[in-house]
């Protein structure tokens, strides 16, 4: 509280301010000495007793949990004590009648019922009416006295023709010499000090009709030279000097009556065009530390105006948060991904001119290395650079939890050093391992900060998932969440291109997000290891937050791990491909207690377990299963139906009783199919019997299957935009292999095609020519059945049309 803080300071100047400005007398003695003589001043019984209470307060502020308010009284009371035992025929200091005079009138408010901001305040208008009534020639301030003299100096060198250095470097001497010989104790900080010459430089340079942007570097090369006098072993980061720089604009503004809003504003105008400045020796940092240091500007000024803390956290949070949308755009997919996705592009258009699909997928492929050699020839970022990415999260997660953003910039800090030592060190460990270490340190210095334990981690959770997609790949990749909500994000900005309403838009395109990340984020059951190091950092995280030591837990949790897979982990894994079908299994449950048929939430369970060995195993995938496929059917018309604009109930309903029309014309008994494998794995071993080699034999078998199927058993769902665009991903792939390239860009081509493509699809994919095929034959089958017609017969009726208007298909 800024009384605690002016009153703390006043006890402190008790001792150090000559005694003569407080019209005390004071002692001297001389001693001869050889012939010589000496002079000793002995210090007055107030400065004795100044002294006691000022040890006292320190005494007192040194205790744990102890405040300044409540340590003020216990340094009066000090001060009381020696001055009643000394000197009690003595009046007190002229500060100590108006200290008490202020304790008074806040008291005073206080017993009235006054708000705690209101009483504070009264208590400093008591305190400087009194200086200025009784104690004309003690300052309110050490560091306003030596201020405003320094203040003096330069404008009278300025009027007189001095040039800016010479002036600014004379006031600023003249400013610390004042300082050190006055109040030594109670000294402003370095940035303080030099956010206000910055300032008093930036209002010097616009008198003499310099524009802002001149004089918003000539402000920082200000400030630069200044901490390199005041505090040349702590000089502050760029972004911090830039902090010091926006809080004095605030300040500044006020005093000129701006409005809040008006303030806040060129305050970060001001912020921006300072950091822009931050080159050469202090190059630009990364947006979000740029934004780290706005949310405390922010803070602290909104602090020094006497609004509560939560208010102050609220504001900064925005102001972050803003500035995040501002200034840092989202993590970008891989530079070959990107290149993969322009092939999509470039594919895409050359079938709709005409181009037959293998001449276009050539015409892609190549299109694709060219871009690749074109710019991702540097290879991807040295391992140092990737750790601002990761730090980025620790930042976006500290602000969010309201933590101090000072604290804040601090835990950035000490993260992107554990970055760049604990993950960019190498050693034994792995990738991921490195990583734990790194985002355990995350977590203590969260707790150390105030945050909660779910909270904090939860940032480390999300420091962890960073890491390991910026550190642990051949390239840095974004995470599956950034990933989505990147679709996210431009199929809802296509959504409003189609001036379809907001809220429509943010109900489709929440559908498009839930659906990725179900595929694009499954991954496999942990094993035994990986469950063991979950188990170990639960006991990190439970051992610092019942205020263990880091260091200690640390200890405690690894030897934990290793006591774990000591005892449990015996016997081999089970293989990728069963641990993402035990995750994928584990899922259906809930699928079902949310609403959805059994068979709907098997069919979602099966699309996550292709999605989790694709992304995640060595093997090729399954191909999709009948009630997969419609699922996906039911899921597009969902979408479809949603951003029309109906209402979200109707919608589900109907997209239900399309899946289930669906699995009655398709998804017959699986004796059809088995008896047509049969048939195929025949005449695949007939072929090779004869010399055939492997792929030709393949080849004929999958023939065959097709064909019998077609003929014999129900028909397949019709593509879907998602299940074309997985197919176009495959081909892409394929291709790839077949031209000798590499697997890692054959891969990146693959996924890059996938999100192009996916994106595409957008909030209400095209109705496929399959598609348009399957809504005819189930209008037909309850058609059909309406009449009174059995539904085997109404089925084989339906299939038999689904058929015919097939052939005719193309997607």
């Amino acid at each position: 509280m800024r009384l605690a803080r002016t009153l703390a300071a006043s006890l402190m100047v008790l001792c150090c301010t000559a005694a003569a400005t407080r019209g005390e007398v004071t002692t001297t003695t001389t001693t001869v000495v050889d012939g010589g003589s000496t002079t000793t001043t002995v210090p007055s019984c107030n400065d004795l007793c100044s002294a006691a209470a000022q040890q006292a307060f320190r005494d007192c502020l040194a205790v744990d949990g102890a405040t300044e308010e409540f340590c003020l009284p216990v340094a009066q009371s000090a001060f009381d004590a020696c001055h009643q035992q000394h000197c009690p025929d003595q009046p007190k200091s002229c500060t100590d009648q108006c200290e008490q005079a202020a304790l008074g009138a806040f008291n005073t408010c206080i017993a009235n019922q006054g708000a705690e901001v209101e009483c504070h305040a009264q208590g400093n208008a008591a305190y400087s009416a009194c200086i200025q009534s009784n104690c004309p020639t003690v300052p309110q301030g050490c560091g306003d006295t030596c201020g405003a003299a320094a203040l003096l100096s330069f404008q009278s060198c300025r009027t007189n023709g001095g040039d800016l250095p010479t002036c600014l470097t004379g006031a600023v001497t003249a400013f610390t010499d004042c300082t050190s010989r006055t109040c030594p104790n109670d000294a402003p900080k370095c940035e303080n000090i030099c956010g206000h010459v910055a300032e008093m430089v930036f209002g010097d340079c616009r008198a003499h009709d310099g524009t802002e942007l001149v004089c918003h570097a000539a402000a920082d090369q200000a400030f630069t030279a200044c901490t390199g006098l005041v505090c040349p072993n702590d000089v502050p980061p760029c972004t911090k000097r830039c902090s010091a720089l926006a809080g004095g604009d605030i300040e500044a503004c006020r005093r000129d009556g701006g409005t809040d809003a008006d303030c806040q504003a060129k305050a970060k105008q001001d912020f921006d065009a300072c950091v822009q400045q931050c080159n050469g020796d202090n190059p630009e940092p990364p947006c979000s530390e740029q934004c780290v240091g706005l949310a405390q500007a922010t803070f602290d000024d909104c602090v020094a105006q006497g609004n509560p803390e939560d208010v102050c956290h609220a504001d900064g949070r925005v102001a972050f948060q803003q500035c995040m949308q501002e200034k840092c755009a989202p993590t970008t997919p891989p530079c070959r991904e990107r290149c993969g996705s322009s092939a999509e592009g470039a594919f895409v258009d050359c079938r709709n001119n005409g181009g037959t699909e293998d001449a276009c997928r050539q015409s892609a492929h190549g299109l694709f290395e060219t871009c690749v050699q074109t710019n991702c020839a540097d290879g991807p970022p040295p391992c140092d650079d990737r750790c601002d990415a990761v730090v980025d999260d620790v930042s976006d997660g500290c602000i969010d939890q309201g933590l101090d953003p000072n604290q804040c910039g601090d835990i950035r800090e000490t993260a992107l050093a554990a970055c760049h030592q604990d993950v960019c060190g190498g050693g034994d460990d792995s990738c991921e391992d490195r990583c734990r270490t790194m985002d355990r340190g995350v977590f203590a210095q969260c707790i150390a900060a105030g945050g909660t334990k779910d909270d904090c981690g939860a940032q480390a959770k999300a420091t962890i998932d960073q890491c390991v997609a910026e550190h642990c790949n051949s390239e840095p990749q974004p995470t599956c969440d950034e990933a989505c909500a990147q679709l996210g994000d431009k199929v809802k900005q296509d959504c409003l291109d189609e001036n379809r309403p907001a809220d429509v838009c943010d109900k489709a395109v929440q559908r498009v997000v839930d659906r990725c990340e179900r595929e694009r984020c499954a991954v496999p059951a942990p094993t035994c290891e990986q469950n063991c190091k979950q188990a170990g950092d639960t006991r990190y995280q439970n051992c610092v937050a019942n205020d263990g030591d880091p260091a200690q837990c640390q200890d405690s949790a690894s030897q934990g791990i290793l006591d774990c897979v000591s005892a449990n982990c015996t016997e081999n894994d089970p293989s990728c491909e069963d641990r993402c079908k035990t995750q994928a299994a584990a899922s259906v449950q809930p699928c079902v207690d949310g609403g959805l048929s059994l068979d709907q939430c098997q069919g979602q369970a099966h699309d996550a377990f292709r999605s989790c060995v694709a992304e995640n195993c060595n093997t090729a995938p399954p191909l999709p299963t009948c009630q997969e496929r419609c699922d996906s059917e039911a899921q597009e018309d969902l979408q479809r139906c949603l951003a029309a604009g109906t209402a979200e109930a109707d919608c589900k309903a109907a997209a239900s009783d399309e899946f289930n029309q669906c699995v009655t014309l398709h998804c017959g008994t699986q004796s059809c199919g088995d008896k047509c494998q049969a048939k195929a794995d025949r005449r695949k071993a007939k072929c090779l019997k004869k010399g055939g080699n492997a792929d030709d034999c393949q080849k004929i078998a999958d023939e065959a299957v097709t064909s019998c199927s077609d003929k014999k058993c129900a028909p397949q769902p019709p593509a879907t935009c998602g299940s074309n665009c997985e197919q176009s991903a495959a081909d892409a792939k394929e291709q790839c292999l077949a031209a000798g390239t590499d697997a890692d860009s054959c891969n990146a081509l693959a996924q890059g095609t996938l999100d192009a493509c996916t994106a595409n699809c957008g909030v209400a994919p095209d109705v496929t020519c399959g598609g348009g095929c399957e809504s005819q034959a189930q209008s037909l089958f309850q058609q059909l059945t309406d009449a009174g017609r059995p539904a085997s017969k109404a089925t084989r009726k339906a299939r038999a049309f689904f058929k015919k208007c097939r052939k005719h298909c193309t997607n």
